[in-house]
C-alpha cells in the first residue's frame, strides 16, 4: 500500500517507540 511520506514517518516513529520500548 502506498502513504503519503509524512504519514509514513510518522508511523515509523511510532513502530520504532514501541520497539525500543
Amino acid at each position: 500500500m502506498v502513504l503519503n511520506n509524512s504519514n509514513f514517518h510518522s508511523v515509523q516513529k511510532v513502530k520504532n517507540r514501541s520497539l525500543e520500548s
